[in-house]
């Protein structure tokens, strides 16, 4: 599985699905160098997962080996630490938040070791503060080649007085997309940060839904993350859409793991969701 694929998939399990969803894949040879360690903490959740695998660097990016499961992952906070134990239905390693609680604005130490690789190591202070502006601003039916589609939006409000970073994700079942250019660089995400726009109303731009018979429905998920979080998902949808182009630059990966690499990070989210009917 690609880089990027990791990343969607990790973006759209921490915005919309439980612990048991969440399924990362590393199915490439085992030549690897590189311990790759992604972890995401969130107030509120009722389990922690970091994910740990092999990465061998090639060119600027770096790609994915295989999910370990033998490491031994630390957490500690406020000078205890805690052992993380592997769940082979996540293929991460997972504590509960009655052993470990999340809290805003406290600070956590990542320890991931492994025979044969340097121990790896992140420090990170969870973001403070939730955003839970997040609404529909559009929503209109039109006919477009005799078929209905949908036209979507949404907004939400800057917190301000600070430097803040988001993230929208979307999941939509028995729709297809099209003509998106809400979602430009991937199909389920995009990035913001609030320059020129803080303590202001944001705007998406429009999201085109067509193709469903009978019902449906999407979620849409507003992250406000830390700049770990931001910087390492910005840059892998840069390396995405330039990709294909012999002649761009190669991007490299932001990392803030130490010895290895991959982003421990923080956020918060809320989701808001819709559902439809086809009025034929």
């Amino acid at each position: 599985m690609k880089l990027k694929n990791i990343i969607y998939t990790l973006l759209i399990a921490i915005s919309l699905l439980s612990c048991e969803d969440k399924i990362v894949e590393f199915d490439m040879p085992d030549d690897s160098t590189k311990l790759a360690v992604f972890g995401f903490l969130s107030p509120g959740d009722t389990i922690t997962s970091i994910y740990v695998g092999t990465l061998s660097p090639i060119v600027g990016k770096y790609l994915p080996q295989k999910i370990i499961d033998k490491a031994l992952v630390k957490i500690t906070h406020k000078q205890k630490e805690y052992v993380l134990n592997f769940d082979e239905s996540c293929k991460a390693y997972n504590i509960k938040s009655n052993q470990l609680e999340i809290k805003a604005g406290e600070t956590y130490s990542l320890q991931v070791s492994l025979d044969g690789y340097q121990t790896v190591n992140s420090t990170i202070t969870v973001i403070e503060g939730e955003n839970k502006s997040l609404e529909f601003d559009k929503f209109i039916k039109r006919t477009r080649n005799y078929e209905e589609q949908l036209v979507l939006a949404v907004k939400w409000k800057d917190n301000p007085d600070r430097k803040n970073y988001y993230a929208l994700a979307m999941d939509v079942s028995s729709a297809n997309i099209y003509d998106s250019d809400a979602f430009e660089q991937n199909p389920k995400m995009i990035m913001y940060d609030d320059e020129n726009w803080n303590g202001k109303e944001k705007y998406s731009k429009d999201l085109y839904l067509q193709g469903y018979r009978d019902e449906a429905e999407i979620q849409i998920a507003l992250i406000n993350a830390d700049e770990h979080y931001y910087m390492y998902h910005k840059k892998a949808l840069e390396q995405d859409k330039y990709a294909e182009n012999p002649f761009a630059e190669p991007i490299i990966n932001y990392s803030n793991i130490e010895n290895g690499v991959g982003v421990f990070c923080s956020y918060t989210k809320q989701i808001i969701r819709l559902k439809w009917k086809n009025d034929e």
